[in-house]
């Protein structure tokens, strides 16, 4: 299968044994002229019996391999160097062993030196995050040369009765509180005094969007606005200024104050796909452009700028490869979702390895080596913004780093080039140049939490097209279509959301209170007074996806074929006031006869999977 567009193609082949190929290539016109780079790289998958994936070659020649026990349970993750044919077998680099409970959750990892160990509670939810070095307890911590100054890496979570992140503490960062309105939007942040994090508090309009705030007198936010944002482009917030295209894409932002000459304007240029493709920023008089192309799934294959280009490789959805000059990096990942697990820096006989030490919403917070020490640290704001620590070993401490050639002791090369790490939120790479995250889809802005343009699936992700979501502390976005948390709570009831698919809500998520007779939120209603939260597994249906990438999906029937059985992500007896209304009548007899709200629920959510559900909404509504 082929799909091509204008200066990019890609195509997949679907071998006997080797179950998924993907080979792309693409051209890349500079900032400067119309000068052309041709690239092509290929990725090869192998699976076993279960469909497990469990091994991956690189275009470099290097394999991933994933080992499995049981049913599809992962218990380790190892890496090959690249061999010619005539070379003996060399020997496997172990990235990480999983120790798993007795319900298949990973309870110890192995990442370097490093062990490290997680507690969960009964729902699936992770309470405490010990990173130690293997038999000593320690660690180091950023700035510090000695690897046994400080106890491990620690972090613990806890939670309210609705399941919302109440407090944390970490051992590098102190304690942080959060607080919530009704609706489970976060109102504030509140770190404990020591604290090296901000203390933030957060004001919104119905529809959502940030507003300015000042601390009232029980320190809660107070709205020194007019209390709306009309059409939900937000304009004003602090010292910035936003302005839109007539498609809703912001086309220049304006920060600080210009008569104090801290003022930086950030120029965005967008082609007829509503996809970035050029970025023009302006700090101090200079302006450094970048521009930027994708391959035909809308995936970034490459940005450039007057110092050179980034190349970017993808297996699916994630960017699991990036190269810029003689600079290149392989990332790895958790099975099955969007979070880091390790990065494997350079190439050739030489590299360096590092292990992702995440929160419990897969955004890093530090980066370990293989002596266990702290390589790369952030702190975050709410909604995403890193602030970087000032770490060692990053090419700027006039200490080595040590590397390793594959079957050899550690070596010590000249200081590397700082470590290449680009994830924030799951799904997000930052882009220095403008201070955006690319968010596969969309863009991101983490100074107001919210896209910059509107969201390519419309209203099917939400009744405001520009927001991230209502906590950025619990909501996951990978792919920013839409938040992302009803798909975890299908995984942890035993139902993964298989890939092709997309997880729905049966009764909808992004409805506001400020429509109250609405028959979604008359559902709602019910579904709280009933103690059911809306990203509840049983409020959850698994349907065909609509997106390219989903389509690609060797599994998924196709548009056509999706949408005539009735169980794709499209159509009235999906998205229409007609459904809402009728599943707000089924919930409402269910709950007048005192009956299972959570089985009515799952009954409908079988028959949105099977395509049943379209003949029920066709009998009752058609």
């Amino acid at each position: 299968m082929r799909r091509c567009s204008p200066t990019t193609s890609a195509r997949w082949l679907w071998p006997p044994r080797v179950r998924y190929k993907a080979l792309g290539w693409w051209t890349l016109g500079n900032a400067t002229g119309p000068a052309r780079l041709k690239l092509q790289r290929s990725l090869s998958h192998g699976y076993d019996e279960l469909g497990n994936r469990t091994h991956t070659r690189m275009p470099d020649g290097r394999t991933l391999h994933w080992l499995f026990y049981g049913s599809g349970h992962l218990h380790q993750i190892n890496i090959a160097p690249a061999q010619g044919p005539d070379q003996p077998p060399a020997a496997h680099q172990v990235i990480a062993d999983m120790e798993r409970d007795a319900l298949h959750r990973e309870v110890r990892r192995s990442q370097g030196a490093l062990s490290s160990r997680y507690d969960w509670d009964p729902a699936g939810r992770l309470l405490r995050h010990r990173a130690a070095l293997q038999g000593s307890g320690h660690v180091a911590r950023p700035g510090s040369s000695n690897a046994t100054a400080i106890p491990a890496l620690e972090r613990g979570y806890a939670y309210d009765a609705a399941g919302q992140l109440i407090a944390r503490a970490d051992s590098l960062r102190g304690r942080q509180d959060f607080r919530y309105d009704p609706t489970g939007r976060i109102l504030a942040s509140l770190p404990a005094q020591g604290s090296p994090l901000a203390r933030e508090l957060f004001a919104f309009d119905p529809a959502g969007n940030l507003l300015d705030s000042i601390p009232g007198k029980d320190g809660q936010p107070v709205d020194t606005t007019l209390g709306v944002v009309g059409d939900n482009r937000l304009r004003f917030y602090q010292d910035l200024h936003f302005e839109y295209d007539v498609h809703g894409n912001v086309t220049k932002r304006t920060r600080g104050n210009q008569k104090a000459g801290t003022q930086e304007v950030l120029d965005l240029t967008w082609n007829a796909d509503h996809q970035l493709i050029e970025s023009n920023t302006t700090r101090h008089g200079v302006t450094q452009a970048t521009r930027y192309a994708y391959d035909p799934l809308g995936r970034r294959v490459a940005k450039s700028d007057a110092f050179g280009s980034t190349h970017y490789l993808w297996d699916g959805d994630l960017m699991v490869h990036s190269q810029r000059g003689a600079r290149q990096a392989l990332y790895i990942y958790e099975p099955g979702s969007f979070v880091p697990l390790a990065t494997v820096q350079g190439a050739g006989e030489e590299h360096s390895t590092y292990w992702y030490q995440c929160d419990q919403i897969g955004a890093p917070l530090e980066l370990t080596d293989e002596q266990g020490q702290v390589a790369w640290a952030a702190d975050y704001k709410v909604w995403g913004e890193a602030v970087m620590r000032s770490v060692l070993r990053t090419g700027t401490d006039d200490r080595p780093v040590s590397a390793r050639a594959w079957g050899s002791k550690p070596v010590a090369p000249p200081p590397p080039p700082p470590i290449e790490q680009p994830f924030r939120f799951q799904g997000q790479q930052f882009d220095e140049e403008t201070g955006l995250h690319y968010n596969r889809f969309r863009y991101y802005d983490p100074v107001v939490g919210r896209f910059v343009s509107q969201d390519p699936i419309g209203l099917v992700g939400g009744l405001n097209i520009y927001e991230f979501g209502p906590n950025p502390i619990e909501y996951l976005d990978p792919l920013g279509l839409t938040a992302d948390k009803l798909r975890k709570n299908l995984a942890l009831a035993g139902r993964p959301v298989p890939d092709g698919k997309t997880p729905h809500h049966i009764v909808q998520k992004n409805c506001r209170n400020s429509n109250p007779r609405s028959h979604v939120q008359k559902s709602r209603d019910i579904l709280a007074r009933n103690k059911i939260g809306i990203d509840s597994a049983s409020n959850g249906a698994r349907v065909w996806g609509t997106n390219n990438v989903q389509i690609s999906e060797p599994n998924h029937p196709g548009r056509v074929a999706a949408a005539n059985t009735g169980n794709y992500h499209a159509g009235r007896h999906i998205h229409s006031k007609a459904n809402d209304k009728l599943i707000h009548q089924v919930l409402k007899g269910v709950e007048k006869r005192d009956g299972n709200l959570e089985n009515a629920l799952e009954d409908i959510g079988r028959r949105m999977e099977s395509g049943a559900w379209k003949t029920t909404f066709s009998c009752c509504c058609n």
